[in-house]
């Protein structure tokens, strides 16, 4: 019978943890000769018969003239060599590991554990027991399993497998059942039609796992596929559409040749393809003939192309279009994802943006008192809306505007237009009051009054302008008032208030000038 049966088993690191103990005898070699020569080994001579708790290691080349039985531990190292003209018998405790090169010219009969994992030579194999091949066996006769379980994906080269019960096999597999995973038959025989020679009894073939020349035993194409692409996409790998149990090793063909198939590596180049539906066939060879075919549709559908074109205004910016934030001109795009097909399209927009620059602004300003009249002109622009903006709530639509300015509404004016359906930047105009401040006043200390022309005299509006109201009076060094002056009278040029000029000397002076006032000397001289 043939059946699909999943096995675990030990592993080699859990019988190398086993292999060394306390009270075990290590051998080990330490050059090339006779397994029988003392001079090789490090530890003394190791017997044919190994016992069971020994462990021999060989990791030189190494020739064994003697039939050998192995109850201990077998270790043949990646350096070693080890032949054989007699038989090597693994019994149920013993345990063979081969990471070398081992050949025999008889026979090897495993009733325990063989971990290989490179090269092993022999006529034949007689195993009842438990057998991890990840190299390669080659025989030039049969192999036979009776109870026994082989596994670990490694080559057995026989034109000869025979499988059927064994009680003697439970010590060591827990079964006697012969089964067999994960492993490659092959005959080196030209057509010879089948690995397998007597099958009797209870066995197990794992037939997803065993192949035989690499073809596998029951071929397995997958089940039909049906799918989508898109215009545009370049290529379409169809090894990637099948299913990770199927075998790979399968070929497609196309059912309606087109030229963009690659059978070789099953690229379907689908760009420059028109929308329709094309359908493959993917096919795998077993052993003896066998076959097996999956169908794979592929439904190319169309890309939808779009190309608008939009005129903004600077101000606009940015400006928000099928989840792009645009702040510039040009050739925009975005990819869609399309309700019926799954395809994505693509819409352009070309977009031209209208820069207006901010207006220019002049006024007459500034003005030298409270409540003077300004002017403010924003330079004509045909067929432009005005928009003025100012303190206290200033508004105005006209070019040319003329007001009162007062220190209620001095400040920042700021300036727009509107011109087909777009705003312009906005330019802004200071607008203030040329306003004396008391506390960077530098008054003068030292008058001439000998009518030269040349500091004569005191003339507070120089400092001060001409808006606010103000009182200025003079005292000599008495105390006496000997000057007063209020806006519009005389300026003082050593002479009272009476007509009389001053003797040369020092006077004291103090100036009231809103709410705020100066006191300080001054020397007339002549």
């Amino acid at each position: 019978m043939l059946t699909i049966k999943p096995k675990s088993f030990w592993s080699l690191a859990f019988f190398f943890s086993l292999i060394f103990s306390a009270h075990a005898t290590v051998y080990t070699t330490i050059s090339d000769g006779s397994y029988n020569d003392c001079s090789i080994w490090d530890n003394g001579c190791p017997n044919s018969n190994i016992q069971q708790g020994d462990t021999v290691i060989i990791n030189h080349i190494v020739n064994a003239n003697a039939s050998m039985n192995v109850q201990g531990t077998l270790i043949l190292g990646s350096t070693g060599v080890f032949n054989s003209s007699n038989s090597l018998d693994i019994l149920a405790s013993g345990i063979f590991v081969n990471q070398g090169n081992f050949t025999t010219d008889n026979s090897l009969s495993i009733n325990g554990t063989f971990f290989n994992e490179a090269a092993v030579t022999a006529p034949s194999v007689y195993t009842n027991g438990y057998i991890c091949n990840s190299g390669t066996i080659s025989l030039t006769d049969e192999f036979y399993a009776h109870g026994a379980l082989i596994d670990c994906g490694g080559t057995v080269e026989t034109c000869e497998f025979n499988m059927n019960s064994n009680n003697n096999a439970v010590d060591v597999t827990g079964s006697a059942t012969a089964e067999i995973f994960n492993q490659n038959l092959c005959c080196s025989e030209p057509g010879f039609p089948s690995p397998f020679g007597t099958l009797d009894g209870d066995y197990v073939i794992d037939s997803s796992g065993v192949s035989f020349c690499s073809l596998p035993l029951q071929p397995d194409a997958g089940i039909d596929i049906s799918t989508s692409s898109c215009e545009g996409v370049a290529e379409i790998n169809l090894y990637s559409l099948l299913s990770s149990d199927v075998d790979p090793n399968g070929t497609f063909s196309e059912v309606t040749p087109t030229g963009s198939l690659d059978p070789s590596t099953g690229i379907f180049s689908s760009a420059g393809l028109s929308s329709g539906t094309y359908t493959f066939i993917y096919t795998v060879t077993g052993y003896n003939s066998s076959s097996d075919e999956s169908e794979i549709e592929i439904t190319i559908n169309s890309v939808i192309y779009s190309v608008s074109e939009l005129v903004a205004c600077s101000s606009d910016l940015p400006l928000e279009w099928n989840g792009l934030s645009l702040n510039e001109a040009g050739s925009h795009s975005v990819t869609l994802m399309s309700v019926n097909t799954g395809c994505d399209s693509v819409a352009t927009l070309d977009l031209s943006v209208t820069f207006l620059d901010a207006p220019t602004l002049s006024s007459s300003g500034p003005v030298q008192c409270s409540g003077d009249l300004i002017e403010i002109t924003i330079e004509d622009i045909p067929n432009a809306e005005f928009h003025w903006n100012g303190p206290n709530g200033y508004f105005s639509e006209e070019a040319y505007n003329e007001f009162e300015l007062n220190y209620t509404n001095e400040g920042t004016y700021t300036a727009y237009y509107w011109l087909n359906s777009c705003v312009s930047e906005v330019a802004e105009l200071e607008l203030g009051i040329e306003n004396f401040e008391i506390d960077e006043f530098t008054f003068p200390n030292v008058i001439t009054a000998n009518n030269d022309g040349v500091n004569d005299e005191i003339i507070i509006e120089d400092y001060i302008g001409y808006c606010e109201e103000f009182n200025f009076s003079i005292r000599d060094r008495w105390g006496n008032q000997v000057f007063w002056q209020e806006r519009g009278e005389d300026s003082f040029n050593g002479v009272s208030f009476v007509g009389e000029k001053l003797p040369e000397g020092v006077y004291f002076y103090h100036l009231s000038f809103g709410m705020k006032s100066l006191s300080g000397f001054i020397h007339i001289v002549e």
